[in-house]
């Protein structure tokens, strides 16, 4: 059963029998809860031939040669997939290949229009960086004219070549003194930063929001710049960054701050005075290039990560809270008097700002 999921055959949230065991009821544990019945509903609903029809015309004169489509789904999320993406590999004959990018539904359950906004978003965004220079996959919207089912939401980007940077991702050596190779990719990764600079927008795109009183410019944010986002070949060069569905615009403090994914382990303790051996190399690589003021973004970047990952959690605990507090006000791990759990901060808060009108509203409320 979906069990509220919105899936692909109706449109309401309800349960609905897949027929993928023999009493017609669906029962999983592990993997197959995280992707059944979705995948499978969502494979029955693409067409090769209409796909390959899309793709030879957004590469005009070019013919494809196989649209990768797996006959089992668990071939299928073995190859290309994401916690809220489904993709399919479109090879040609004579081109570089394109990704078929389908967003899930079942990852975090919204409706179809904050879905189809966000892919709108996301495709003006791999456009505006791919313009403007930085090494990010273009993207093709679904065309307006498409015969594909139209529960399907999905865009078309250019294939970007690489894997993900292994070192980084195998948690033994993530932590550890960067090789040269692993110097290498901290180098590509402060050139894709510098390209980034080149990419702001003025106020004018949120000129009606009076609130906002950063005059800019604004700069785009990645917003889930892990790891294994960043692809880079074997030498550690880096191709480019995929993933662009949760980015916004930001002041140029946050926007250039490290990788969320380069924290130290310290950070999941609760600190923040420690930087990790990546966030310490591209402080190096900007100051060798005459980018202090980049570099320091990176020294400061902690608050950031802290006031993201808040936002992320499910489950806040005192001690993530202690830290937010600490990095945003500029003190140090050393700092005392701070609530020991919730209930006290709580506390803390509602005498601290019993004169607030909204805090007011909102306890009357309760």
């Amino acid at each position: 059963m979906c069990y509220g999921r919105f899936c692909y055959q109706h449109h309401k949230d309800h349960g609905c029998h897949d027929g993928l065991h023999p009493d017609d009821e669906f029962v999983s544990h592990g993997i197959e809860d995280w992707y059944q019945p979705e995948i499978s509903q969502m494979m029955r609903l693409l067409d090769r031939d209409l796909i390959k029809a899309e793709a030879e015309k957004i590469r005009s004169g070019h013919q494809v040669d196989q649209v990768l489509i797996p006959d089992h789904w668990r071939d299928f999320i073995g190859n290309f997939r994401g916690s809220c993406n489904f993709h399919v590999k479109i090879e040609f004959k004579d081109a570089e290949p394109l990704m078929m990018r389908i967003r899930r539904r079942a990852a975090h359950l919204y409706p179809d229009e904050p879905l189809k906004i966000n892919f709108q978003s996301e495709v003006a965004t791999n456009q505006a960086l791919n313009k403007g220079g930085v090494p990010v996959p273009f993207a093709y919207s679904r065309p307006v004219d498409s015969k594909l089912h139209p529960k399907l939401l999905y865009c078309y980007q250019d294939w970007l070549p690489g894997d993900m940077w292994r070192p980084f991702v195998n948690h033994y050596t993530r932590h550890s003194p960067l090789d040269d190779t692993s110097l290498q990719h901290i180098n590509g990764i402060v050139d894709w930063f510098i390209k980034m600079e080149k990419v702001n927008f003025g106020k004018e795109l949120v000129k009606n929001c009076e609130e906002l009183d950063n005059p800019g410019p604004f700069y785009i944010k990645h917003d889930d710049d892990r790891y294994d986002h960043i692809r880079a070949e074997e030498d550690g060069k880096v191709t480019g960054i995929l993933d662009w569905e949760w980015a916004y615009t930001i002041n140029k403090e946050e926007a250039f701050a490290a990788p969320n994914g380069f924290v130290p382990e310290e950070y999941h303790k609760g600190k923040n005075d420690v930087l990790s051996h990546r966030e310490q190399a591209m402080i190096e690589e900007y100051t060798s290039r005459g980018r202090p003021d980049l570099a320091e973004y990176v020294g400061i970047g902690r608050k950031y990560h802290r006031l993201v990952d808040l936002f992320r959690e499910n489950g806040i605990s005192i001690k993530l809270v202690n830290a937010l507090e600490r990095a945003f006000l500029g003190l140090t791990d050393h700092q005392v008097n701070q609530p020991q759990n919730i209930e006290e901060w709580i506390e803390a808060k509602k005498e601290q700002y019993k004169d607030d009108e909204g805090l007011k509203f909102l306890l009357k409320k309760d």
